[in-house]
């Protein structure tokens, strides 16, 4: 499970500190990325995202309710996982601004009652980011390597996105443009799902029945172009009638970026094997049938 902000208000640094919540609930369902420090006033823009930004104010000295309601915001927008605030070295108590549109925009304000070396905590949490993130990267390793497996055995479409599904652990289906269920489970339409398209054409659609992570998406991912590989192996067509050489041609022609990867990819999936090292040259012709007079 990814680490939360209860995760992180939990870590016994922070519980020295004595920290308070006034804005924000359901946090243990809020994913941190990173633990970052700042007293800059314009941080949001160099943000990405998952955050949670400790300062003790210092930036919002002077400014006014406009400015720090501006500062709340670009937050908010940004997607910081939480504003955590020291009291006592800038502010005895946080402006009211801040408090009110912490509320409005649903960004969790947290107040630390105790003064706490922010470096401390960063040293308690990157540490646990860092393995967290190192245990999704054998995840997805593991995951690819499964599907890769049941694509060299050729096993058929059914059982291949019921692997998609028990990789990402939650149901997975597959549907044409019509919504007709082609492969896996049904969506229950009182749950949420996402939507990932699949295969060169992107003409099905693989739906995941569950609420959107990046962990999940990312599994996801993989068994969408391992779904796409499947459909270019047993030679289905988009209902174009376009097949997968002729998608293929297709976007090398037209000069869509491909990564040589993915050249190399689904070159070998149509029987064109590339070995690293190697240079292959695309020729053109056009063929002109003779007939006898």
């Amino acid at each position: 499970m990814p680490m939360s902000v209860q995760d992180v208000l939990d870590l016994p640094v922070m519980q020295s500190a004595r920290p308070e919540v006034v804005a924000g609930d359901d946090l243990a369902r809020r994913p941190v990325r990173w633990i970052h420090t700042s007293e800059i006033y314009e941080i949001g823009p160099l943000l990405k995202g998952g955050e949670v930004l400790l300062t003790t104010g210092l930036g919002l000295v002077g400014m006014s309710t406009e400015a720090i309601t501006g500062y709340v915001r670009s937050l908010a927008q940004r997607k910081v996982a939480a504003l955590v605030l020291e009291l006592g070295r800038t502010f005895p108590q946080p402006p009211p601004a801040l408090r009110e549109t912490a509320v409005q925009q649903g960004l969790p304000l947290v107040l630390l009652h105790g003064v706490v070396p922010f470096v401390e905590v960063t040293e308690a949490a990157h540490p646990l980011l860092i393995t967290e993130e190192l245990d999704q990267l054998r995840l997805l390793e593991r995951a690819s390597a499964e599907l890769n497996q049941l694509l060299l055995a050729g096993r058929g479409l059914d059982e291949l996105v019921a692997a998609v599904s028990a990789v990402c652990n939650v149901p997975v289906g597959l549907v044409d443009p019509h919504g007709v269920l082609l492969a896996g489970s049904a969506a229950d339409p009182a749950t949420q799902v996402f939507e990932l398209p699949v295969g060169a054409a992107s003409w099905l659609t693989l739906v995941v029945t569950a609420a959107e992570s990046p962990e999940l998406r990312r599994l996801a991912e993989l068994g969408a172009t391992a779904v796409g590989i499947c459909l270019a192996q047993e030679g289905r067509v988009s209902p174009t009638g376009r097949t997968s050489a002729a998608v293929l041609l297709h976007d090398l022609a037209s000069g869509r970026y491909l990564s040589s990867s993915e050249i190399s990819r689904r070159a070998g999936v149509l029987g064109l094997q590339v070995r690293p090292g190697q240079g292959v040259v695309g020729i053109a012709a056009r063929t002109t049938t003779l007939t006898s007079v």
